[in-house]
């Protein structure tokens, strides 16, 4: 009578909790409900010593990743108790990773997707046959934070917290599903609770950055200032107790290293971060003066200190730390220059930008700018930075076109290949791209073909052909850059047929062809661009980035096959050249071979399939943020640079 009544009592506690389980999730369709009804109590119970080391065994397996193990010990559990919840949960979380290998070439049981929905049907059916089970609760949460399902895992978490509130380990993995949805507040809350289970225990100081981490995503500064206080009081109690614990060992205390002072250094300039987004610009100056000596990045704590001086109104004060500190140190750093434009209070514009196409600009600005670049300029006489901001500023276009013709001429000597590049930014700006910017590349160019040497130069070039040629480059850049594809080509057809100095023989440049494949690319001779490329790989067989141009221009004009060939030259394992690309997460490989068989194949499904690594690898940077979460907070305390990578991944995907 007494197992009857204890049958009847779990059947009816099962049933209630499995209709309530039902309310939180839908469950697979086809699984066997009356089977669980009547196993319901052998679900529920606990295993016997022996099964009970065996599940033991299988959690340490699946933790070393040794699924097959793991496999073997639950299914020796389940011969006994086929219905047992938190065993067929623990088998549905090993099969959603055990890949095993295929026995023929098309085996549907081991794709991914299969592997998916078994896992989930045995999860479920764990889940309702021990409904009650926070174990069963947390492998449900896990198996959806496998398929990337972070909100659903987070109701998996909660609902095993209901079940065991004291469980650190839970309210870890909540806590890590919360910020992957990026809901902050209910991560602060989770960060908060592991805070208070482990109240005054080693490693206080780190679970506090961690809330740190949640209040300063969520914006809220000055709860995030009063954690960093905490911080930096429980740090001080974990030191003592390192040291303590050193001493008792008759242990001399070892002087903190650098590792140490660059982990301090990285909470003081966070606290600074923060004191300035709170506006106490007065207690943010006096931290990072204060601190001067325990501030490792010292160009962090300059250009900090020049932005508040700004902010307050001292332009001088912020002025001589741009000029002295910042740009005496670094003078081809544009930020560091955009400070000191801010400094002087520019009345078009707050600095001048290398990036943004020149603007007319206020006549007493640009002679202040002229003044100061000319001191620069002398001063730091290798510095490109210095000589090209004047381009930038200048509003009469004689004298941009004077500058100009000085800017081109030390690089066009030496062959320098981002040239073009650096003057771009100047299209589009107040000066005429073909009277101004185009006059002086021809004028450069017929100039060193006729006499070999500059415009207005005194003395000739050392090596005027070589010169001419790289003039002629430049010049077919321009043309095409306007659109007039057929006087680039015409130009840099020349500048390859040039002679060298030395020789009847043409000296044979890389960046002229590659050049040429790229105006017949954007002219639209997809094959003209591609034989291009092939000469310019040939001339280097062992340069990665000209083999990638060349196939990439095999996949533009639908070579595909001859584009896979070309890839293998630069892989690891030729014969499983597609995995080695896929694990170097290769984007622009997928996306080129993709577009190819969609466009000249009409193979949509592989052009799918190259699409789709994409996705998964833009999905894989986001996943590991929860290992360089650990690895910012917990080792290297790098909180800044966690911080930027998630503006980052937020950004691009």
């Amino acid at each position: 009578k007494k197992k009857k009544k204890k049958k009847k009592t779990t059947t009816l506690s099962g049933s209630s909790a499995s209709a309530a389980a039902k309310t939180l999730y839908d469950f697979e369709s086809n699984t066997k409900s009356s089977s669980v009804e009547t196993n319901n109590n052998e679900g529920a119970m606990p295993l016997p010593k022996r099964e009970g080391d065996a599940f033991n065994a299988a959690l340490i397996e699946y933790e070393n990743r040794r699924f097959k193990e793991a496999l073997t010990s639950i299914e020796k559990i389940l011969k006994k108790f086929p219905n047992h919840g938190e065993t067929l949960c623990m088998k549905g979380l090993v099969v959603r990773h055990h890949v095993e290998p295929m026995k023929k070439k098309k085996d549907w049981k081991n794709t991914e997707e299969e592997r998916r929905m078994r896992a989930h049907d045995l999860v479920s059916r764990g889940v309702k046959n021990h409904v009650g089970s926070h174990v069963c609760w947390h492998v449900y949460g896990l198996l959806h934070k496998a398929d990337r399902n972070y909100k659903e895992a987070s109701k998996c978490y909660s609902q095993a917290l209901k079940i065991d509130p004291g469980n650190w380990l839970v309210w870890r993995d909540l806590a890590q599903a919360r910020l992957m949805s990026r809901e902050m507040n209910e991560y602060v809350d989770a960060r908060k609770k592991m805070f208070e289970l482990k109240m005054g225990q080693p490693g206080s100081s780190d679970r506090a950055n961690q809330i740190v981490i949640g209040l300063y995503a969520s914006e809220k500064w000055e709860e995030c200032l009063e954690m960093l206080n905490e911080f930096e009081k429980y740090e001080k109690l974990d030191v003592n107790r390192r040291n303590g614990e050193l001493l008792a060992k008759k242990m001399d205390v070892p002087e903190p290293s650098y590792e140490d002072k660059f982990q301090e250094s990285e909470m003081l300039l966070l606290k600074a971060a923060v004191l300035e987004k709170t506006e106490k610009l007065d207690e943010c100056i006096e931290l990072l003066e204060n601190e001067k000596k325990n501030i490792v990045d010292d160009v962090a704590r300059l250009s900090q200190l020049c932005r508040l001086k700004i902010a307050k109104g001292d332009l001088t004060g912020a002025k001589d730390i741009a000029e002295k500190s910042l740009i005496n140190r670094i003078p081809d750093n544009e930020k560091f220059h955009e400070l000191m434009h801010e400094s002087m209070q520019l009345k078009e514009s707050k600095f001048v930008s290398l990036v943004d196409p020149p603007m007319k600009r206020n006549e007493e600005d640009v002679a202040r700018l002229k003044t100061l670049y000319d001191a620069l300029q002398t001063k730091h006489a290798k510095s490109s930075v210095c000589k090209r901001y004047p381009l930038q500023i200048v509003n009469d276009s004689n004298e941009f076109e004077s500058l100009l013709a000085k800017y081109i001429q030390k690089p066009l000597r030496k062959g320098v290949p981002s040239l073009f590049a650096d003057i771009s930014s100047l299209y589009g700006g107040i000066h005429d791209e073909e009277k101004s910017i185009g006059k002086v590349l021809k004028a450069a160019a017929e100039s060193l073909k006729k006499s070999g040497k500059f415009p207005n130069a005194p003395e000739a070039e050392v090596k005027p052909k070589e010169t001419y040629r790289y003039a002629l480059n430049m010049l077919a850049m321009h043309h095409a850059k306007i659109g007039n594809f057929d006087e680039a080509l015409k130009c840099i057809d020349e500048a390859i047929d040039t002679k060298d100095e030395n020789n009847d023989e043409r000296e044979k440049v890389l960046e002229f062809h590659l050049n040429k494949s790229r105006f017949l690319k954007r002219a639209g001779d997809l094959e003209g661009a591609y034989e291009e490329s092939e000469i310019a790989r040939n001339m280097d067989l062992a340069d990665r980035y000209i083999n990638s141009i060349s196939v990439k221009r095999a996949f533009q004009c639908g070579k595909f096959r001859e584009a896979e060939r070309l890839a293998t030259l630069f892989t690891r394992d030729a014969e499983n050249y597609k995995t080695n690309l896929f694990d170097m997460q290769c984007n622009w490989y997928a996306y080129e071979a993709g577009h190819s068989h969609e466009k000249f194949e009409k193979n949509i499904g592989r052009a799918l399939k190259y699409y789709r690594e994409i996705r998964t690898h833009c999905e894989q940077v986001i996943e590991d943020q929860i290992d360089f979460h650990r690895y910012c907070v917990n080792v290297k305390r790098t909180l800044r640079s966690f911080l930027d990578t998630m503006k980052m991944c937020d950004n691009i995907y």
